[in-house]
C-alpha cells in the first residue's frame, strides 16, 4: 500500500525531522528557499496565512490537469501556475519547510467514491499536516482553502501521508488512480464492501 511506514519505537524528533527534509518532489531549491525567507516567523497560524498568500499568487489552471503529480514545488512555482489541490499541497509544503516547518502531504478520498458501484472519476482531496512544535501535535491544514487547524471532514478518507506524493508511489495521474483503486479494494473488503 501507498502509506508510509513508521517505527513506532523511533526518537519523535527522527520522526518529525524526517518532514521538514525535502522528498524528490519538495527539494528546497534557492527559488523555494527566496520565498521562505520572506516569511516573518510568529505565531503558527499568522505564519501559514503568509505561505498561503506566496502560494496563492499562482494561477489557476484547471485545463493543465495532464500534469498532476508530474511536477515538483520548484516547477509549480516556477511555472506561475497550479493545476488543483495537489500542486497546493506541494507549494506549501516546500516553503514551509524551507522556514523549518515540517509538513508531511495527506492524500484523502470521498467515501461515496470508496462505497459506489462507479469506478470512474475519483474524488478526494489533498491536505496538509504540519508540526505545531509549541503544542507538539500534527495540525491538518488545507492550503487550496487557506482552511488551518482543521478536522479531517467526515466525508473524506485518508488513504496515505508522506513526504511528497511522489513518495506515496504516485508520480503521475495513472499511478495515482492505480494506487486509490488498490486502496479502495482493500478498504471495501475491510468494512465488508468487497
Amino acid at each position: 500500500m501507498a502509506k508510509e511506514k513508521t517505527n513506532k519505537t523511533a526518537n519523535p524528533n527522527i520522526k518529525i525531522r524526517k518532514y521538514l527534509a525535502g522528498g524528490n518532489q519538495t527539494k528546497i531549491t534557492p527559488e523555494i528557499q527566496r520565498l521562505a525567507d520572506m516569511v516573518v516567523k510568529g505565531e503558527l497560524e499568522q505564519t501559514y496565512s503568509q505561505i498561503m498568500h506566496i502560494i496563492h499568487q499562482l494561477e489557476i489552471r484547471r485545463d493543465k490537469g495532464d500534469l498532476l503529480n508530474t511536477r515538483t514545488a520548484d516547477q509549480i512555482i516556477n511555472s506561475g501556475f497550479w493545476t488543483g489541490c495537489t500542486d497546493m499541497a506541494l507549494a506549501f509544503t516546500a516553503i514551509s519547510r524551507a522556514a523549518g516547518i515540517p509538513v508531511k502531504i495527506v492524500e484523502t478520498v470521498d467515501k461515496t467514491w470508496l462505497v459506489g458501484d462507479n469506478e470512474g472519476a475519483v474524488s478526494g482531496h489533498v491536505y496538509v499536516k504540519t508540526y505545531d512544535g509549541k503544542a507538539k501535535r500534527w495540525v491538518l491544514t488545507d492550503p487550496t482553502k487557506k482552511y488551518f487547524d482543521i478536522e479531517m471532514p467526515t466525508e473524506r478518507i485518508m488513504v496515505s501521508e508522506g513526504v511528497d506524493v511522489w513518495g506515496m508511489g504516485m508520480k503521475n495521474r495513472q499511478e495515482k488512480l492505480t494506487v486509490l483503486k488498490e486502496f479502495r479494494t482493500e478498504w471495501r473488503s475491510k468494512n465488508n464492501l468487497g
